[in-house]
């Protein structure tokens, strides 16, 4: 699995989002990439998230 999260105002949202992370992923993955960014799609989001997962059957 891969995180990537793009911030409008990153040193304001990681320390909760580092604290909702911990609270529901308990192992050392998945590779999480935090970008910030000056603005995403519309002007009132503040934070989008990408996942990938891959299930091995």
């Amino acid at each position: 699995m891969e995180l990537v999260s793009y911030h409008v105002n990153v040193g304001e949202q990681l320390a909760d989002f580092r604290a909702v992370k911990e609270r529901f992923i308990k192992s050392d993955f998945p590779a999480w990439t935090i970008l910030g960014v000056a603005a995403l799609a519309r002007p009132e989001l503040v934070v989008e998230i990408k996942a990938v997962a891959a299930v091995r059957k």
